[in-house]
């Protein structure tokens, strides 16, 4: 934003091509931002609005809300799951000087000079303390010390008697003469020297070779898959397809469509419980959830928070692990891919991305095709 008004500008374009809602005067919830550091709305560009009563979600208005780790600092701090909305970058710091302006004029004085470069410091002014000098010392001098008086008779000194010096028996045979033994070598099985009773240890046993492991289901699974989905009729087969060709990757793999203030449902694989009834799940966005940070980041990759927001997908795709990536079409997020139970993450996320890829494109050519049969008829 410091770059110029063009760049400014630029930023601001991309925003408003996000799902979340707009606030054009946002203002500051005095008690809400109370709980939170010193400094935290300056630096992380986000006010609180105020609290639902109905659900106890916190309303925050935020530059960027696309940022990940801003609505889970939020919820840490105000002890509460948060809801972001967008605003612009004038509006929020209008908002803030507003704000700070009447912090500033309740705050009482206390004699003490403010931190530098604080608003404290800049619209109030502080006397200087006059410097004094000491007040002089007058320097005593010592008395001089008197010379001790002489002793009436000298001290008499003690003195060890003289001892002679220790003889030193003379060691033999001396270091490199002939007459020292030697000591017998002999050799083990291995044909290594033993000296004495010190018998050299024998080589350590070589490891045993682990056995390679083969990730996900086989390679035609995969393959098999991307062909399905590159002639899918229509939305649901593709999102059927998806979520079962997502098994080459992972054990479970759930499909949810993405709306503007909710995930839904819509397959989900065979080894998932309670698969049946996937068209019921509904989970709430806009809250910084991991399902937020994968449609608006592209990727989310870690275990599933245990919260109320993630709770119900949690209780499907277990404790473990997961990796979610979102299906865009034109530029947007429309379905939402989620696995767990991956052997290795690196091959795992590479298969589920060529798929999200191939759906996207597959759900594209279907809008395409529609679009047109309405043109002619």
């Amino acid at each position: 934003m410091s770059r110029g008004a063009r760049v400014a500008k630029a930023v601001e374009r991309e925003l408003t091509r996000t799902l979340v809602p707009f606030v054009a005067r946002p203002e500051v919830d005095r008690n809400l931002v109370q709980k939170l550091p010193p400094g935290f709305v300056e630096r992380m560009l986000a006010i609180p609005l105020g609290r639902d009563r109905r659900t106890g979600v916190v309303d925050v208005a935020c530059v960027d809300p696309s940022d990940r780790h801003l609505g889970r600092e939020l919820a840490h701090q105000l002890e509460s799951p948060v809801r972001l909305y967008r605003t612009s970058l004038s509006e929020l710091l209008l908002a803030v000087d507003r704000w700070l302006d009447e912090r500033d004029a309740t705050v009482p004085s206390t004699g003490r000079t403010p931190a530098f470069g604080t608003r404290v410091a800049r619209h109030r002014s502080v006397p200087p303390a006059r410097l004094s000098l000491p007040p002089p010392v007058e320097r005593v001098e010592p008395p001089p010390e008197e010379e001790p008086a002489p002793a009436s008779s000298p001290i008499p000194l003690v003195r060890r008697p003289p001892v002679a010096d220790r003889t030193r028996r003379r060691t033999n045979p001396g270091v490199g003469t002939k007459d020292r033994a030697e000591l017998p070598f002999e050799h083990d099985e291995q044909g290594e020297p033993v000296i004495e009773l010190f018998r050299s240890k024998p080589p350590p046993a070589p490891a045993p070779s682990q056995p390679v492991r083969i990730v996900g289901a086989p390679e035609a699974t995969f393959e098999q898959a991307l062909e399905a989905l590159s002639a899918a009729p229509g939305p649901e087969s593709v999102a059927e397809l998806l979520a079962e060709g997502a098994t080459s990757a992972a054990s479970l793999a759930i499909v949810l469509a993405v709306r503007p203030a909710v995930y839904e449902g819509r397959a989900a694989s065979r080894g998932v419980p309670r698969s049946g009834a996937i068209r019921s799940l509904r989970v709430p966005a806009g809250l910084a959830s991991a399902f937020d940070t994968a449609a608006h980041s592209g990727r989310y990759l870690g275990a599933l928070p245990d919260d109320a927001v993630h709770g119900p997908v949690r209780s499907l795709l277990g404790s473990d692990e997961v990796y979610l990536c979102p299906v865009v079409v034109s530029g947007r997020p429309v379905l939402l891919l989620a696995l767990s139970g991956m052997p290795t993450s690196f091959e795992a996320t590479r298969r589920a991305d060529a798929l999200a890829a191939g759906a996207g494109e597959r759900l594209e050519a279907i809008l395409r095709s529609k679009k047109k049969n309405r043109r002619n008829n």
